[in-house]
């Protein structure tokens, strides 16, 4: 099946008309004309490819301070649910503003297996690519609330190639498993805080693989120079970067554990193969000159790649 969007559509309301076909078995394919979109979007499907026609930005703009405690999770501009799902040619943004201001703002939450980003921008703040399952509970022992329809994955693999994520606090984070291919991150300035964080995997212990940077570039803006790596937001998270280039910044911060959790770094799984400059290690941290080809060949078979 095939659905055209054009810019006089809402595309809620278009997706809400064929709710039924996108939970069906066929592939359905969407295609979005070129247009700014001020909306929040749910798509929940299976089999489903989006193309946007460039450019098509979807924006929105809103923080967890305004909705309460415990909301993050309910702020995506772009709410992605189901398997098999294809985005391509996206521009998606939470506009709320820093995270100081505004709390926690999600541009993209994707929640399923199989997924297939490429060629999309993903701009935000803090909290800006959410790929879940998430946590299931808080640090204050609360149920983490989230409006997805399946809190808990077997599987949970994201593919991005070729996109562009930017933000400056935990901007990538989850507890999925994804693999990034020749992307752009970009980490800007955090206020008037000096730290931040690319990204914060809260990975399952069964899960084999967390957040995998593979052929990126990794730059910083001018007032971000004290940004990290990664941070470990629950005792079993995984990030690997392999073969990425660097800021020199980033290099040299390299990593950072958990603020007020001394288990965080007790059990993850932080790795550096091959990237340039040389990222400084932590004692609970692992680096290599190159990658190793058995675990590329994990990599490939895990993500249904053909290398």
């Amino acid at each position: 099946m095939k659905i055209k969007i054009t810019n006089n559509d809402q595309i809620q309301e278009v997706l809400d008309d064929h709710q039924e076909e996108l939970l069906a078995a066929h592939p359905t394919s969407i295609v979005i004309e070129p247009g700014i979109y001020r909306e929040r979007v749910h798509l929940y499907g299976n089999n489903v490819t989006v193309i946007g026609q460039p450019p098509v930005i979807i924006t929105n703009g809103l923080g967890a301070l305004a909705l309460g405690h415990n909301k993050t999770f309910f702020t995506a501009t772009f709410l992605c649910e189901g398997q098999n799902i294809s985005l391509t040619g996206l521009t998606i943004v939470n506009s709320a503003g820093l995270g100081e201001n505004v709390g926690q703002a999600v541009a993209f939450y994707g929640n399923g297996d199989r997924f297939k980003l490429h060629d999309c921008a993903f701009l935000g703040n803090q909290d800006t690519l959410c790929l879940g399952p998430i946590i299931q509970q808080n640090r204050d022992g609360s149920t983490t609330e989230t409006p997805v329809k399946a809190r808990e994955l077997l599987t949970a693999r994201y593919v991005l190639t070729e996109c562009f994520i930017q933000g400056n606090v935990d901007y990538i984070f989850g507890g999925g498993s994804a693999l990034f291919e020749h992307c752009r991150i970009s980490s800007t300035p955090n206020g008037r805080f000096d730290d931040g964080y690319i990204c914060a995997p809260c990975t399952e212990k069964q899960r084999p693989f967390g957040f995998v940077f593979n052929q990126c570039q990794i730059v910083a803006d001018r007032g971000a120079d004290g940004h990290y790596l990664g941070r470990p937001w629950r005792r079993y998270a995984k990030a690997y970067y392999l073969d990425c280039q660097l800021a020199p910044s980033l290099a040299h911060s390299g990593w950072h554990d958990w603020a007020g959790d001394p288990d965080s770094t007790t059990d993850c799984d932080f790795r550096t193969y091959g990237c340039t400059p040389a990222v400084r290690q932590q004692s609970w941290t692992r680096a290599g000159d190159e990658v190793p080809a058995a675990l590329q060949k994990q990599l490939n078979d895990y993500f249904g790649l053909d290398r």
